[in-house]
């Protein structure tokens, strides 16, 4: 998680730069899938002439330039799934920080039961004096959050979310 936060635009402190969804969209459209298609239908099998010359030898053998178009197609591709993710959690109104919050402490809650079943899984107890839940799970997964995101917060609305999300599911399987 820490790794994808370092390559990825975001609000983190350690993310590369901060851009929107709609602005990340309009970068890949305008600078990767645009420029696809015009490379797409410049390697047509009618445009090939069009990089011969008769003082150089530059024919492509038909290896290469399937080579060229496969190269191609699998980057629009993938910025095509890219845009469509977005376009996805716009239209949901998912914002990246919280999406990655979110699944900081779900991953998190989830080892922790897993790993240590003993362990009651509560949002502490609320403390007026530091203004948040205070206990041994909140303090966990909020230590571990620093050390993904370099970021102190207090979490309590993502864990009393996950908890809430987990008892609702274990009383379904019930």
């Amino acid at each position: 998680m820490r790794a994808k936060i370092m390559a990825m635009p975001s609000s983190f402190e350690d993310s590369p730069f901060d851009r929107s969804l709609t602005k990340r969209i309009e970068w890949l459209t305008r600078n990767v899938v645009n420029p696809c298609n015009k490379l797409e239908n410049a390697l047509l099998d009618q445009n090939l002439p069009n990089f011969e010359h008769w003082e150089i030898d530059t024919t492509f053998e038909p290896k290469v330039i399937d080579n060229f178009r496969q190269s191609i197609d699998d980057l629009k591709q993938r910025a095509d799934s890219l845009v469509a993710t977005m376009q996805a959690e716009l239209a949901q109104a998912i914002s990246h920080n919280s999406e990655i919050k979110f699944t900081i402490v779900f991953d998190a809650l989830a080892d922790l039961h897993q790993h240590f079943p003993e362990i009651h899984l509560s949002r502490g107890n609320w403390y007026s004096e530091v203004g948040e839940m205070v206990g041994v799970v909140p303090a966990y997964v909020r230590r571990l959050y620093f050390e993904i995101t370099g970021e102190t917060e207090k979490l309590d609305a993502q864990i009393q979310d996950v908890i809430r999300d987990q008892r609702k599911n274990q009383r379904t399987l019930s």
